[in-house]
């Protein structure tokens, strides 16, 4: 899953209104611990209607620690707009071992996804509020439809917590 997020240019393959997803840049930075952190510089273009907007964001993407956060500049919609994923490894079954330990499920894992904005203009925070729910759900299930082509049927049933 985190290759699947990390994958921008695929954007505009299935997430709703990417009209474009493209990396403009990246740089690979060592950290400790051994991990690596890739900062994207990515360009997405998003359309609704007569609604068009391309912006820039900042990708930071650490591999070890499967964490995600994507920085919008340059929006003439949104002041802020942050992004962040976090995988961990895999997803406790619920039940446990004989030690009182949970079990884990082979090629699952636990998603936390967090969005923060705040828009420029009080108008489109006004009409956002009508349909965020919405477009939150469809973002989500964007995702969860690309990992079904990309990886197939998942090993265990999606729970949202």
């Amino acid at each position: 899953m985190y290759a699947l997020v990390t994958d921008i240019p695929e954007y505009k393959t299935f997430v709703p209104w990417c009209i474009s997803s493209r990396i403009l840049s990246t740089a690979k930075t060592r950290l400790p611990g051994d991990r690596l952190q890739t900062t994207l510089t990515g360009e997405l273009g998003v359309g609704f209607q007569m609604f068009k907007e391309t912006y820039v964001s900042t990708v930071r993407c650490v591999d070890k620690d499967y964490a995600v956060e994507a920085v919008a500049s340059n929006s003439a919609v949104f002041k802020t707009l942050v992004n962040r994923w976090t995988f961990e490894g895999s997803a406790p079954t619920g039940t446990g071992g004989t030690d009182g330990a949970a079990a884990h499920v082979e090629n699952a894992c636990i998603i936390d996804f967090y969005v923060g904005f705040e828009f420029r203009h009080a108008l489109y925070a006004q009409a956002s509020a009508l349909f965020l729910e919405q477009v939150s759900q469809m973002m989500v299930s964007s995702f969860e439809q690309r990992a079904l082509v990309v990886y197939g049927r998942p090993s265990r049933r999606s729970l949202k917590l």
